[in-house]
């Protein structure tokens, strides 16, 4: 599923490769920018968190997926 996720999709295009259960780790909002961090947890610790900037996908990264 993380090879899925592109740059520039939407949090519902994300959600819809991973589902439900991604956290809200960080928000950050002004006039004209936005920034938020999701992050999905697997039951045996490994993760995934997705950056968005404007409601788009700017960055991925994981830790122990397999």
């Amino acid at each position: 599923m993380y090879d899925k996720l592109k740059t520039n999709m939407t949090y519902d295009e994300v959600k819809s490769i991973l589902g439900e259960g991604g956290e809200l780790t960080y928000e950050y909002k002004e006039e004209d920018y936005s920034a938020e961090t999701y992050i999905w947890t697997n039951e045996d610790e490994s993760y995934l968190s997705v950056d968005f900037t404007d409601g788009k996908l700017e960055s991925k990264s994981q830790y122990g997926l397999k």
